[in-house]
């Protein structure tokens, strides 16, 4: 399911713990992975899952700026950068679990219903 993988950073530094990785599937499709918590009170995420051209497919993140949203600060944008939507608080697992359950349904084509 998984082609290739690279961890840009994972450490430790003044109480800010960081993860940032890029992994890349069968399908094409890539996903970019930022994950930063602080003084292990506040964590700030975002996962990227883009198609073969960059195209955006789904990003999840807790950036505050759609308080009109009902999971304030957790969203997803779908698609398109305007289109935001509801999400639960996301992890690197959830995400990974989502992506191979939908690569894995007719050879990841699911994901253009997303």
């Amino acid at each position: 399911m998984i082609t290739h993988y690279s961890i840009q950073k994972d450490s430790e530094e003044n109480g800010v713990y960081s993860f940032i990785a890029r992994i890349e599937f069968k399908d094409g499709s890539k996903l970019s992975l930022k994950d930063h918590l602080i003084l292990k009170t506040k964590r700030k995420y975002a996962y990227q899952w883009m198609k073969k051209d960059n195209t955006l497919i789904i990003r999840w993140d807790n950036a505050p700026h759609h308080s009109h949203i009902s999971t304030f600060p957790d969203h997803k944008h779908v698609n398109l950068e305007t289109n935001i939507q509801p999400s639960e608080e996301m992890t690197v697992s959830k995400v990974l679990q989502f992506i191979v359950k939908v690569i894995g349904v007719l050879g990841g084509l699911l994901y253009f219903l997303y």
